[in-house]
């Protein structure tokens, strides 16, 4: 009887993974790629002219939950649903890295790493959360140093959580005064992605 109820329920979990996959990961596969960096601002003026208060209280109650972590793991984990199956983390020196040497991470150029970078973290949960090790391949946390504002970018903080800030020099040797995480940089800007 517990076999029969489990070929069962295999057999249903198939089909509407399937469906799922079909009607649902394309539609946020493109808020994932398109929609991530403020792709949403051009939404908030209408729904402020038609909406003013459930706006503002929409606005606010994503300010009160986009640092608790259940809130982080349930974002990450939607997007991670729909990130790009394509990009992998290919490191040839990684034989090099040391255990116990500091190291600053680089991704470059800015616009072909950093999507293939995104997608990489948003398929791996656990990749930027306090107890994991960093992204698939590497081995160690890191913790990114770009634009200030992408540590309260929504997708971006969910993904990131408390491993994302400034790249200015004080943010980079903050990283190396710590025990086990590793600054990384994508130098250039996004002009330079487009």
């Amino acid at each position: 009887m517990a076999g029969e109820l489990a070929t069962r329920s295999k057999l249903s979990a198939g089909p509407l993974r399937a469906a799922g996959n079909l009607l649902v990961r394309p539609w946020v596969y493109w808020l994932f790629h398109s929609w991530r960096l403020f792709g949403y601002g051009f939404l908030l003026p209408p729904l402020f002219a038609v909406y003013p208060l459930r706006t503002a209280a929409g606005i606010l109650t994503y300010v009160a939950v986009h640092r608790k972590e259940w809130w982080q793991r349930t974002v990450h984990s939607f997007f991670g649903y729909a990130a790009s199956r394509r990009h992998s983390f290919v490191n040839p020196s990684k034989h090099l890295i040391r255990d116990d040497q500091r190291y600053l991470w680089c991704l470059h150029p800015h616009g072909v790493l950093a999507d293939g970078w995104h997608s990489i973290i948003a398929r791996n949960e656990d990749a930027f959360s306090n107890s994991g090790n960093g992204p698939p391949d590497v081995g160690r946390k890191i913790a990114l140093c770009f634009a200030p504002i992408i540590q309260h970018v929504p997708v971006h903080q969910e993904m990131y959580r408390d491993k994302c800030g400034s790249a200015d020099k004080k943010s980079i040797t903050r990283w190396w005064k710590t025990s086990d995480t590793d600054p990384a940089l994508i130098p250039g800007g996004f002009a330079e992605a487009v």
